[in-house]
């Protein structure tokens, strides 16, 4: 009886489902016929009259659908049938469709690419247990911040409560490993036992260090990374155990860490550490330890925060070697690592929510403009029964028809962008790890996260372009609309003033972005011509460390000096050859104590501080294009019995000799009196964001060193020459590490790299921005072209010229650009501060890139205006007066 009665159910609503249809169809066929009187009313044959009835009434088809379930059909039915008669509707407008899908798939695609990036590197947790507990412990002064020393290391380590342990390291030293497949210049963090205890991590291979490791094995030890023990040693399951050269001193292999960890940042090998056994262990102001700990797990950061100072208040009284250091500081290990990356990735991703609301905000126009030439078909609806929620919903289903694609899509472009930044900034690069970069940038990628957020933004893009258009067409006004036979589409007074709204958001948002994409653009300009004080291009260099038991003496150093500029300068392509003991671009170099000038007291206020003193080949300064300003460079000729030289660069000139006079006068360097034979203009080794320290440059053959990096100025492109230089120093000494083998040009370019990743998203958000706000005001002028056509033609059947006509719509648009550019600066003139920290040579209130971004809008913007009031004054009036 139930299968009976669900029968006579289903054939019963086939029979009025049926009888409905028949009933549509004899009201389409009556409004077919009158429309078709009208049209021949106005001058048109029959055929065309018939033809433009059946576009305006619209098929069979658009009536049943849009009644469908106001007769009992089933919710899931009604569903698809909205989704079908959406799909049809949106291909019957290919142009808008294709506009809407690809604004929403650069904006959904943007905002997910830079989710990617900032959830790998400020969301995703540190590879390391409850990495929210450790911390490291800083001794802070007023204008700077150290380590502790040892002996107040164990008071603070002796005295507390509320860390679970302590341990001290040294952050960064490099070491010469040996052993392996290739000889390696390593990265190396020397660690106390109980460090990776204080970490959480245990090695994957073998065991961590324990007290008395060294002494009880009379040996060294050390700990590989899980790259170093794949790259280097082949992943020898055998390796514990193994023994193994660091800087020619025999070490024990204890153990393989896991893959991923590299803490405290990029290291290749952990060294056993024995503290107490170092000259200034007992020292209480050596403030050389890096301490990290971990607060216990039911214990805050303010509470553990709040114990250290009473103990140091306490250390500070009882020892006046403390006097001088204020208190210690608690840094969580997240903000030590990933702090300087937080302001420019916030930053970004605040510019790419910028580009999804103006996105929005053209979608919104463009469904509004839309809206309005679909006006008969929605009075009809009404007409017909439907409700208005049955029609909000038909509208937003087809809004969602339209961000499922633009949201596919926008993950295809989310996924290249990740793979741009993948190729501009390459995490496995020496170099990029060496100068410094967005950190776990090379994690960025998609997940299940990164999915859920593009979800979220296409559902908050739906919402906010499609809920408004949707309310407001969902109302048509039936008497206004259907008072005649004509169906024409109106707008009213309300629906243009949104309409203008929205346009003009666009203009003030897009602004924004232009404003803060040309500052940063324009400080990323201003770094790439700062003057370095030396030539980059053509030059390739390389480095070394000699070892010191392979290479104890001065004759030994500069034999091998020698021998391989000798080979370096025979190798084709190459120019010249020159050297130096540091490496340009770095963060360090080598400083010198306070220098005396001969003659005078050694307390004189125009006694230098110091200066970074650098070890020199003879035609270092021609090779790097260095100008000589007075006296001359060195021999080739100048040898350690020769009489000890030196040249000083402007910067010490200006501060020892500020009359002049430099040349001649003998300066205490290295213990010994050395004469000023040259002064040379100052150079910026540590990149363009770091002004020109005071320099002292020796020669290598009288102060050689272990460190020595070459410099090859080639006639041919220097990245050619790269296996060959590395080929040439290995076949001198096979076992001496050939590292850091790059061009000058790309050692530059890494320098600036954050930069250049804020100066490249920025400029991108800001012209897509741009190109969408003119986009939706191109929209708005051509959807009122279209409504005004008919008064287009009276006005010109009245004598109104086509330049009056190009002229009422351009200064229409140009009026909405100009008040939205005073929006977008007076908006630009507070949220731009924010940009301060990562601009350089540039204010955030500067005025020339707020005239210059604000002049390029109007340019783009009356381009925008220009295209539709063509259309319009191009119309011919007598076409223009047949229309409606």
């Amino acid at each position: 009886m139930s299968r009976l009665r669900h029968f006579v159910f289903g054939f019963r609503s086939l029979l009025r489902r049926r009888q409905i249809e028949d009933e549509m169809d004899e009201e389409l066929r009556f409004c077919m016929e009158m429309e078709t009187e009208a049209n021949v009313r106005r001058g048109m044959r029959h055929d065309e009259a018939r033809r433009a009835a059946r576009l305006k009434i619209g098929g069979k088809e658009q009536i049943k659908e849009a009644c469908r379930d106001e007769w009992g059909i089933t919710v899931l039915e009604s569903l698809l049938g909205d989704l079908r008669y959406g799909l049809r509707s949106l291909f019957r407008t290919p142009g808008f469709t294709l506009v809407a899908v690809l604004t929403l798939a650069l904006g959904i695609g943007a905002n997910a690419a830079m989710f990617s990036v900032v959830k790998a590197v400020l969301l995703d947790p540190l590879p390391y247990p409850d990495a929210g507990k450790l911390v490291h412990l800083i001794s802070k002064g007023k204008h700077w911040r150290m380590g502790l020393s040892l002996p107040n290391f164990e008071d603070i380590r002796s005295h507390q409560t509320r860390f679970e342990d302590l341990a001290c390291f040294v952050g960064y030293t490099e070491v010469n490993l040996t052993g392996g497949r290739l000889p390696l210049r390593a990265r190396a963090s020397r660690v106390m036992p109980g460090f990776f205890d204080v970490v959480g991590v245990s090695p994957l291979i073998g065991r961590s260090f324990r007290d008395g490791d060294a002494r009880s094995a009379k040996e060294r030890a050390v700990l590989l990374s899980y790259d170093t023990w794949k790259g280097v040693f082949g992943g020898d399951v055998d390796i514990v155990g193994r023994k193994i050269d660091i800087d020619d001193e025999e070490h024990v292999v204890y153990g393989v860490m896991p893959i991923g960890f590299d803490f405290p940042g990029g290291k290749d090998v952990w060294i056993y550490w024995d503290v107490e056994a170092e000259e200034w262990a007992k020292q209480r102001d050596a403030y050389e330890l890096s301490v990290v700990a971990r607060v216990s797990s039911s214990v805050t950061l303010g509470q553990a925060q709040t114990e250290l100072d009473l103990i140091w208040q306490r250390l500070a009284k009882e020892h006046s070697e403390n006097a001088d250091v204020p208190g210690l500081e608690l840094v969580p290990e997240f903000e030590a690592s990933m702090g300087k990356a937080r302001i420019p990735l916030m930053v970004l991703m605040g510019a790419v929510v910028l580009v999804l609301l103006v996105v929005s905000v053209n979608l919104a126009g463009l469904l509004l403009n839309r809206g309005v030439s679909r006006q008969r078909e929605l009075m009809l609806r009404s007409a017909l029964g439907a409700s208005r929620f049955r029609m909000i919903r038909q509208l937003m289903t087809e809004t969602l028809l339209l961000c499922l694609p633009g949201c596919a899509l926008g993950l295809v472009v989310a996924h290249w962008g990740i793979l741009l930044l993948a190729y501009l900034f390459p995490a496995d690069s020496f170099i990029y790890l060496y100068l410094g970069g967005v950190p776990r940038l090379d994690e960025a990628g998609f997940d299940p996260f990164v999915l859920g957020f593009a979800l979220a933004v296409m559902t908050a893009a739906m919402f906010v372009a499609g809920f408004y258009p949707a309310c407001s067409l969902s109302n048509p006004n039936l008497q206004d609309g259907l008072q005649d036979g004509s169906w024409t589409a109106t707008t009213s007074k309300s629906g243009i003033w949104i309409r203008n709204v929205l346009t003009v958001s666009q203009v003030a948002l897009s602004l924004l972005l232009l404003v803060g994409a040309a500052l940063l653009f324009k400080s990323y300009l201003h770094l790439v011509h700062v003057d370095l004080g030396f030539e980059t291009e053509n030059r390739l260099t390389a480095q070394t460390v000699l070892s010191q038991k392979r290479y104890p003496t001065d004759e030994a150093k500069v034999h091998f000096f020698r021998e391989t500029v000798d080979r370096l300068q025979a190798v084709p392509g190459a120019l010249h050859v020159a050297t130096t003991s540091n490496l340009f671009f770095s963060n360090w170099g080598f400083g010198t104590s306070p220098l005396i000038v001969e003659g005078r007291p050694a307390d004189d206020e125009q006694q230098a501080p110091g200066a970074q003193w650098f070890s020199v080949s003879p035609n270092f300064f021609e090779v790097l294009g260095v100008t000589l300003l007075k006296g001359r460079s060195f021999a080739p000729d100048h040898s350690a019995p020769s009489e000890p030289l030196m040249i000083i660069d402007r910067t010490l000139e200006a501060l020892l000799f500020p009359e002049g006079g430099a040349l001649g006068q003998r300066i205490s360097l290295f213990e010994e009196w050395r004469t000023i034979v040259g002064v040379v203009d100052g150079i910026r080794t540590n990149g363009p964001l770091r002004k020109a320290q005071p320099k002292v440059y020796v020669p290598y053959y009288q102060y050689p060193t272990d460190q020595i990096t070459w410099v090859l100025k080639t006639a041919v492109p220097p990245e050619s020459l790269a296996g060959i230089l590395r080929d040439e120093l290995a076949a001198v000494d096979p076992r001496q590490p050939v590292y850091r083998i790059e061009t000058l040009d790309n050692y530059f370019l890494f320098s600036v790299s954050k930069n250049r990743l804020s100066s490249l998203l920025m400029s991108g958000f800001g012209l897509s921005a741009l190109a969408i706000a003119c986009l939706g005001l191109y929209g708005v002028l051509a959807f009122r072209v279209t409504q005004r056509t008919h008064e287009i033609g009276i006005r010109s059947a009245l004598g109104a010229n086509r330049r009056e006509i190009f002229g009422m719509f351009v200064l229409r648009g140009m009026r909405l650009v100009v008040i939205g550019l005073v929006i977008g600066n007076l908006a630009a003139l507070g949220l731009t501060r924010v940009l301060s920290s990562l601009l350089f040579g540039v204010g955030s209130l500067d005025a020339a890139t707020f005239i210059t971004a604000g002049g390029v809008f109007l340019l783009v913007g009356l381009f925008a205006c220009s295209l539709p009031a063509l259309r319009a004054a191009r119309l011919d009036p007598s076409s223009a007066l047949r229309c409606e």
